[in-house]
């Protein structure tokens, strides 16, 4: 069975606005094979962050966490397998 973990790649704040950008991904590993998915951007500014998540940065996090779920990419069994049908007919 796969295990997926959300990870971040980066975080920024922007200086005046308060403006909060994390840049996510999955990473998946399944026996020896891991594999990224693609990097997505989450925002937030100071009054998301006060009415949505009542000020607190874990639930905001916990959020991006659930909305990120989907994005684990393909899993290169799948991409090998896919390759292989180039120039095949369906």
């Amino acid at each position: 069975m796969a295990d997926t973990k959300i990870k971040v790649r980066d975080v920024t704040v922007h200086p005046e606005t308060g403006h909060l950008t994390y840049h996510v991904y999955a990473e998946t590993t399944e026996g020896q094979h891991t594999w990224p998915g693609p990097v997505k951007l989450y925002g937030c500014d100071p009054q998301m962050l006060r009415d949505r998540f009542n000020g607190n940065l874990e639930e905001f996090e916990a959020w991006v966490k659930s909305q990120h779920a989907p994005f684990v990419g393909a899993h290169p069994a799948i991409q090998k397998a896919a390759m292989s049908r180039k120039g095949k007919e369906l």
